[in-house]
């Protein structure tokens, strides 16, 4: 962050404030400009395939003379939609240590599914989405299978489940079921038991439950910002001052 105050009396001090603040802040906004692209671009390093969501996390505000703000920042942003705040979810791949509860996770234990002080993670067999996340119709899918959804309206009735169980006949039935406690190999978590017809039934992990899971520090965000900082600040401040001549 960048702070520049100037105080003069007069119109020749206001003249010289204005000379100053103008060209800096000019300078702190495409600095931050530079910091914005070079932390995507980071993420785009250090994460395997983030989603456009995540890389759309960062925000910058510029430096303004007229409204104020003799500063310009770059951050994550600490609000969103059902994908949830960049400022959260990115926090432990910054910091390091462990991360709260996803939505889903939330919705899982209000519905009796994930033991308190579980959580979960994709199972082997989970249905991936092109970024290699657990595909969201599947989340929603299970949700809905063991009424952990917010909306009852949208709670799978037993007569549907019923209809997915009979459709081993063409080959595809399934249903879903829950381990709160290891069995035999089997570790806690949701299962998918595919009935195949003619006595052929297979066992898909489809998310493991697992301890409060704990990171190490990757995303090197203020390491980032501080390097751009320092090499494109003086840079762009000259190119203002010489601009503003």
């Amino acid at each position: 962050m960048g702070v520049v105050k100037v105080s003069g009396h007069g119109r020749i001090g206001e003249e010289i404030a204005g000379r100053i603040e103008r060209p800096t802040a000019k300078a702190l906004t495409r600095t931050a400009a530079d910091v914005k692209a070079a932390e995507v671009a980071e993420m785009s390093r250090v994460f395997d395939r983030p989603t456009p969501y995540t890389l759309r996390g960062v925000y910058m505000r510029g430096a303004s003379v007229d409204k104020g703000r003799d500063y310009a920042e770059v951050w994550l942003k600490d609000f969103g939609g059902k994908g949830g705040a960049a400022a959260v979810y990115l926090k432990p791949q910054i910091e390091g240590g462990s991360r709260p509860l996803k939505r889903f996770e939330r919705a899982l234990q209000r519905a009796g599914v994930l033991p308190a002080g579980m959580y979960a993670v994709p199972g082997r067999d989970a249905d991936r989405d092109a970024y290699g996340n657990m595909s969201r119709a599947q989340i929603v899918q299970i949700l809905s299978y063991f009424n952990g959804l917010h909306d009852s309206t949208q709670w799978m009735s037993d007569r549907r489940k019923k209809t997915l169980a009979r459709d081993g006949k063409r080959g595809k039935g399934f249903t879903y079921f829950v381990l709160h406690q290891r069995k035999n190999k089997l570790p806690p978590g949701v299962y998918k038991r595919l009935d195949y017809g003619h006595g052929q039934v297979v066992i898909r992990p489809v998310l493991i439950f697992v301890r409060q899971p704990r990171y190490t520090a990757r995303y090197r965000f203020h390491d980032v910002g501080g390097r751009v900082v320092a090499d494109r600040f003086p840079v762009h401040l000259r190119a203002a001052w010489e601009g503003g001549r």
